[in-house]
């Protein structure tokens, strides 16, 4: 089960323009081997989108998503949440970020083409900065910045298991100024205590 995301709003697919924007995220995540779940974005954006305004690249969005193996949402039966926060945050550690950013290049310009969406653009991301990890809690919140189409985004995505699958949920945003980061892992943190609290054993 998902919590709600305070202060965020629903993509619910029920206008023509929630199911493109939903439909673009789900196809971008699905070639990088993650199966979404919900995508939130900040209301007012969501308000204009209801009413059919064109909104162009969002300002601020969340998404929860699972990393597939095999088609399949990853199963870690039998791992503790030690052993499996131990190894994301190896893998975090050894991410290659020329590889991220040319793969995430690729996948984008697949996708634009895929839903007829006319971008000039080749590369469209830079090369990632990872931030590593920035703390433990019932999740490993890790960070990330990177430059889409000349403005710069951040991100901080909360890795979690939750009923034997890694579940992962990403808050991310326009670089607006030195206090985005640390409300990003705020909202992450918050997040992720509501999520294990609804999926805690009973």
């Amino acid at each position: 089960m998902l919590p709600s995301v305070d202060d965020y709003c629903l993509v619910t697919q029920q206008t023509e323009l929630e199911r493109i924007i939903f439909e673009w995220m789900r196809d971008t995540q699905a070639k990088g081997g993650n199966k979404i779940f919900q995508l939130w974005i900040d209301c007012g954006t969501y308000q204009r989108l209801i009413r059919g305004e064109e909104i162009g690249n969002l300002d601020t969005w969340f998404m929860s998503f699972a990393t597939l193996t095999q088609g399949q949402e990853r199963p870690l039966a039998g791992i503790s949440k030690q052993k499996a926060q131990q190894t994301w945050v190896k893998e975090i550690s050894q991410l290659n970020t020329k590889y991220l950013g040319d793969r995430i290049n690729e996948i984008f310009n697949e996708v634009n083409k895929e839903h007829l969406i006319d971008t000039d653009e080749n590369n469209i991301v830079s090369e990632p900065v990872i931030l590593g990890v920035l703390e433990e809690t019932e999740s490993v919140h890790w960070g990330l910045l990177m430059d889409v189409e000349g403005q710069t985004v951040a991100g901080i995505i909360g890795m979690a298991l939750i009923n034997e699958v890694a579940v992962s949920q990403g808050f991310y945003s326009h670089l607006v100024s030195t206090n985005t980061l640390r409300d990003l892992l705020a909202k992450s943190k918050k997040y992720s205590t509501k999520l294990h609290q609804l999926n805690a054993e009973e």
